[in-house]
């Protein structure tokens, strides 16, 4: 497997991480969608919904993440491309290839965070402006933006973790020891990026269930009320015309400027309304008027519900009702400020706790550049510890380090000096053995001299009583 996998190019690799990421968010907001934008209750996946809609809400959803996946089989292997080299090249000595792989050193660097901040800012924007280009309710556009944007931000996430660890991979295999490359971006600002979709995601998916949650208890309350008063105001009333009944709704209390009256007449035709009724609304009365007991709503994602009952007058039954909004720009513009000020409370501690990291990092990198600079004291430099975390171990680490560097130089030091001793001692045996061989030979050519005098001695000793000598 892990042997497959290194044979697919990288290119390939983060665009199908791209996919696999996109197939997760979207499995995850699946279900999420229809509650975050308080879909109406039996509307999707139904006859209903191929009546008002021609398509299924999964055809939808499935149509919409196959065409994201198709742009980023198109787009993404372009875009990296130029890493598929770093599997051609055999040396990744950078002296020697410097032309083939600054290239792939800079995309390396560069890509986690630009796909971080692309994956999180253009989708969005583009939705939030398509919207208004088809001229879209703001509340509508709005919350549809937020659900990408959160949905971006997750995405973002789990892309950026991946490309980091499949970049550097790459850097490993390149081994750069002296220098850096790309858009640099101190360590602030990359924990900042890091941290700002989580808090996005967080705000926002918030701000989400807050508003759904917000609109069903209002919308149920608003229903309640307009339902009893419907009932109340016709009941036990032999109500003669339609005129007679468009006075009696006349005279019960709206609750808002946007509410309105409307009467429905049995085959679908609107007799009177204050506003546009839509066919969704239209037909959701019809199709569940006996399921949610006389309570209808307007089009997906749409803040705006409706009561109604039936009437017989005059032998016809018409439909009585009163449409409302459940959540008005004013209240919509009114929550938004709240999470305006969560969010920039968060967003400021986020850049605290940046600052304070990033200023522990650099503390050690200026001290470290000191020392690196100053001769003269690199050996016997330390760092002083600031923090009771990693930093700290990081500080400690190096502090142990110096000596360690320091006790293998005096040991290097005594070794040198055992060595010369012994050289020394090597040096003056050498020369003995030359003295003790110079003075050998002449001792033993006297030696053999005297041998041959003790030998003649011997002879004449022996030759004084002998008559034949």
């Amino acid at each position: 497997m892990k042997n497959f996998f290194r044979k697919i190019p990288i290119n390939m690799k983060l665009t199908f991480a791209c996919i696999i990421g996109l197939l997760i968010v979207g499995l995850i907001y699946y279900p999420l969608i229809p509650i975050l934008l308080n879909y109406p209750p039996d509307s999707i996946n139904n006859d209903f919904q191929i009546k008002v809609n021609f398509f299924h809400y999964t055809t939808q959803y499935i149509a919409i993440v196959f065409f994201a996946i198709i742009t980023f089989l198109i787009i993404l292997p372009m875009a990296f491309r130029k890493l598929n080299k770093i599997d051609n090249i055999s040396n990744f000595d950078l002296k020697k290839n410097s032309k083939e792989l600054l290239p792939i050193i800079k995309t390396c660097f560069n890509y986690p965070i630009v796909m971080l901040l692309i994956f999180l800012i253009l989708p969005p924007l583009l939705v939030f402006i398509g919207l208004l280009i088809l001229k879209q309710e703001l509340v509508f556009s709005l919350k549809v933006t937020f659900i990408i944007f959160s949905m971006c931000a997750l995405l973002a996430l789990l892309l950026y973790s991946f490309s980091r660890f499949l970049f550097e991979t790459v850097l490993k295999k390149i081994k750069i020891t002296d220098s850096m490359y790309g858009i640099r971006f101190n360590l602030k600002i990359k924990m900042f990026l890091q941290l700002l979709p989580l808090l996005v995601f967080t705000i926002l998916f918030s701000f989400l269930i807050l508003y759904s949650q917000i609109t069903e208890i209002k919308g149920d309350s608003l229903f309640n009320y307009y339902k009893q008063s419907l009932t109340s105001s016709f009941e036990d009333k032999n109500v003669e015309s339609i005129d007679e009944a468009k006075q009696i709704l006349e005279s019960i209390n709206l609750q808002s400027s946007d509410d309105s009256l409307f009467i429905i007449s049995e085959n679908g035709e609107v007799y009177y309304s204050d506003a546009s009724l839509s066919d969704f609304f239209k037909t959701y009365i019809f199709d569940f008027e006996d399921t949610h007991n006389g309570h209808t709503y307007e089009y997906y994602g749409n803040p705006v519900q409706g009561a109604f009952i039936r009437e017989n007058i005059d032998g016809q039954d018409w439909i009585l009702g009163i449409r409302y909004s459940v959540f008005t720009d004013d209240t919509l513009f009114s929550i938004i400020p709240l999470f305006a000020i969560v969010f920039f409370v968060n967003l400021l501690f986020i850049i605290i706790i940046a600052v304070n990291y990033g200023n522990d990092l650099k503390v050690i990198s200026n001290n470290l550049s000191n020392i690196s600079n100053n001769s003269s004291n690199a050996l016997t430099s330390k760092l002083s510890v600031y923090s009771n975390d990693e930093i700290g171990d990081l500080t400690i680490a190096f502090n142990r380090i110096q000596d360690l560097r320091n006790s293998y130089i005096k040991q290097l030091h005594d070794n040198q000096d055992t060595l010369m001793e012994k050289e020394r001692l090597a040096s003056l045996g050498q020369l003995i053995g030359g003295i003790a061989h110079n003075l050998k030979t002449p001792i033993m050519s006297i030696s053999g001299a005297a041998e041959g005098l003790t030998d003649l001695i011997k002879e004449y000793d022996a030759s004084i009583d002998n008559p034949r000598c």
